[in-house]
């Protein structure tokens, strides 16, 4: 006889989460422990400022990136971030990216920017976390 092995692990459920732009984080309802990771996938438009339409993956002009977040200089401004409990490391997950957890906390979803009284519009977050 072949087959699998039963399991009581429980199914891997997908949610989705709208990450709004003016919006400084937004609790994306998944748990992190240390190591593990989570898979993100975002779709959408968020208004940088009113003439600035951006996706997921941000800007990749270089004149926005002085109000990107703090260590996040570099990287395409207004970007999707990830953070867990909204302190650093912040990672820039893009439109589609695995995010592993640096450490133990609630995963949070937010935007490179820290100007964000002039933003609009939003994303939609597919997270699939590991487990």
């Amino acid at each position: 006889m072949t087959g699998t092995a039963p399991t009581d692990a429980p199914p891997v459920v997908s949610i989705q989460v709208s990450v709004i732009g003016a919006k400084d984080w937004t609790d994306s309802g998944v748990s992190c422990a240390a190591g593990h990771t989570v898979e993100l996938n975002a779709t959408g438009i968020v208004l940088a400022a009113a003439t600035v339409p951006v996706g997921p993956d941000g800007s990749p002009n270089p004149a926005y990136r002085s109000s990107n977040l703090e260590g996040l200089g570099a990287a395409n401004h207004a970007a999707l971030v990830a953070s867990v409990d909204r302190t650093a490391p912040f990672a820039v997950v893009g439109s589609s990216a695995t995010y592993q957890c640096p450490g133990a906390g609630k995963l949070y979803l937010g935007v490179n920017d820290i100007g964000l009284d002039n933003n609009s519009g939003q994303w939609t977050v597919t997270v699939t976390p590991d487990e």
